[in-house]
């Protein structure tokens, strides 16, 4: 039996199955006009093309598709004389940019548990990146993943993530806050020397991936605003607010996350249609009507935690294929060559990542 460790993994694939759906809030587009406007750009210039309205950016109601978001980034780079114009964008956003979620966050009793709860609702806060967090011994980080293929936009985005990722920082620990690394999957920027004036440490560039460090010891630090009332008040309407991104769903994706949240790596459809409450031949059906099935999900699924155990993990190859529901390695070497068309020795030989025991791996409700 393989010994359990203090590490944990949390990490929110981007949702969207559709760019067009309008399922985000107006703060940070808010915070990128008036970025803007302080350099002289009218707002009118800054939200051409995009379909934004002025009157929606005020409207905490209001919800714009990722085509919108990115078009917002597009006019910004273009019309910004400032190449840091994500970093400056990512001071601005506080947890109080994130409303009811941002409430319930400031209210946790610790800044690990304020993560726990970000990545359960991480949704709310209209992720456009992979996030991940990983807890490895004395090391924290963060990484930003490319998984909707941002091309150019890519920077900004992981400025303003990483950015609003240090504010929060700040606003729990103090102004003091400095992150111990942080390193980019791209090349050096224009604004490549702001990083350091920003965070407190140097930026480096061009390596396998942008993910952002700090001592993990300030996972246990005590949030100066914690309260439990509010939290239990603020808990359900996050829930209300994640069932209403959820509906947007297709039963697809809800049967991928379900299969990751599930402990039997190898369920049956009987089961999954009894979790969604329907009998197998309408679960059928309605996979069908997506254009897939209950066996191509459980393969994607297999695939996805097989990838992530080889690159993050020393698991070895049969180990592996017990915990995704595999009889014996052999069946997981023949259907992961399919996948990949590597053995998983020859994958693993390929990953860059550093390796997390996933011993003790969590990925929360949202997850897929």
């Amino acid at each position: 039996m393989l010994a359990k460790k203090p590490e944990k993994f949390l990490s929110e694939t981007p949702f969207l199955e559709d760019f067009d759906e309008p399922v985000y809030t107006t703060s940070e587009a808010l915070v990128i006009t008036d970025v803007l406007a302080e350099q002289g750009v009218d707002f009118r210039a800054a939200l051409e093309g995009t379909g934004i309205s002025r009157r929606a950016l005020h409207d905490p109601y209001a919800r714009i598709s990722a085509r919108q978001r990115l078009a917002l980034y597009r006019n910004a780079r273009r019309l910004s004389p400032d190449s840091g114009f994500g970093l400056t964008v990512g001071t601005r956003l506080h947890i109080s940019s994130y409303g009811m979620y941002g409430l319930a966050m400031l209210s946790c009793p610790t800044l690990g548990d304020m993560f726990d709860f970000a990545f359960k609702y991480l949704k709310l806060a209209g992720p456009l990146l992979e996030k991940v967090f990983v807890r490895r011994g004395p090391l924290a980080y963060f990484e930003a993943r490319d998984a909707l293929h941002l091309g150019d936009d890519l920077p900004l985005a992981i400025d303003i993530c990483f950015g609003s990722t240090v504010s929060i920082l700040r606003d729990n620990l103090g102004a003091s806050f400095v992150p111990d690394r942080v390193e980019f999957s791209f090349a050096p920027p224009p604004h490549a020397d702001r990083y350091a004036a920003a965070w407190g440490c140097e930026a480096q560039f061009e390596t396998s991936r942008s993910r952002l460090e700090f001592s993990a010891s300030l996972l246990d630090s005590r949030i100066r605003q914690t309260s439990e009332l509010t939290l239990k008040l603020c808990t359900p309407v996050c829930e209300r607010l994640l069932a209403e991104f959820e509906s947007h769903e297709s039963l697809a994706y809800k049967v991928r996350r379900w299969m990751m949240l599930s402990p039997d790596r190898s369920p049956k459809i009987e089961a999954a249609a009894r979790a969604f409450n329907v009998t197998s031949r309408t679960f059928r059906r309605k996979l069908a009507a997506e254009g897939t099935s209950f066996r191509e999900l459980r393969c994607q699924v297999r695939e996805a935690l097989a990838t992530e155990y080889l690159k993050n993990t020393d698991l070895t190859t049969a180990e592996i294929a017990e915990r995704i529901g595999f009889s014996d390695s052999a069946n997981f070497r023949s259907a992961f060559k399919r996948w990949r068309k590597l053995t998983p020795t020859e994958y693993r030989a390929k990953a860059t990542a550093h390796s997390v025991d996933a011993s003790d791996v969590l990925i929360s409700a949202n997850r897929a």
